[in-house]
């Protein structure tokens, strides 16, 4: 006598492919290596700059300013990032950047510097808003043009700061008779002076 084999409906077996292709989906993450897992698999990049610069400008000063800026590639590939001014409203002052363009690896950083030069005495009322971007070039080798400008592929930061001018006081005395007195005791002598304020505030 044959033993009767059993056979499950095609569509009980159809069912558990789906089963298993929606698990496996849902499983693949987790047996990605910490490596890979590490870089994000679209363009970004990361800016970070110090707190906003404060320029001596005391007659004896150099009346010069910077901020140290760190540019990260977060992504799983290489990239080319460039830094540029956005916004700059000084007038007595100039801002200039030490580099402008990063070839960086998957998760490499590097630095670069925001330089202000000013003149000396300018009034400490004065505060001058700047701004500099980060944007990518490339990615992987591709162009930053065939990249989508706009939507969850933006790929540029930036960072918006305030140069600030440090107070200083310095007071100038003038007399008007600087010629040499003879007095006796309990003598007395008039004579005027002008004090004028030589610093940068009130």
């Amino acid at each position: 006598m044959c033993e009767s084999i059993y056979r499950p409906p095609v569509a009980t077996i159809r069912k558990a492919l789906i089963l298993g292709l929606v698990l496996s989906l849902f499983l693949a993450p987790c047996l990605v290596t910490p490596a890979a897992a590490q870089g994000s698999p679209l363009p970004a990049v990361e800016l970070d700059c110090g707190s906003d610069p404060i320029m001596d400008v005391h007659p004896t000063s150099d009346a010069e300013a910077s901020v140290i800026c760190t540019v990260t590639n977060p992504t799983s590939a290489s990239e080319e990032i460039s830094i540029s001014e956005v916004e700059w409203d000084g007038v007595l002052v100039e801002m200039s950047l030490s580099e402008d363009s990063f070839t960086l690896g998957a998760g490499e950083e590097d630095t670069f510097e925001i330089r202000f030069i000013g003149q000396t005495k300018i009034p400490a009322t004065v505060q001058h808003s700047f701004e500099i971007e980060a944007k990518v070039e490339s990615w992987n080798g591709l162009p930053y043009g065939q990249l989508p400008e706009d939507g969850f592929w933006v790929v540029n930061t930036s960072h918006i700061g305030d140069l600030k001018i440090q107070s200083y006081g310095m007071v100038e005395l003038l007399l008007s008779d600087v010629t040499t007195r003879y007095m006796d005791t309990n003598d007395e002598v008039e004579f005027s002076f002008q004090v004028t304020n030589k610093g940068n505030c009130r």
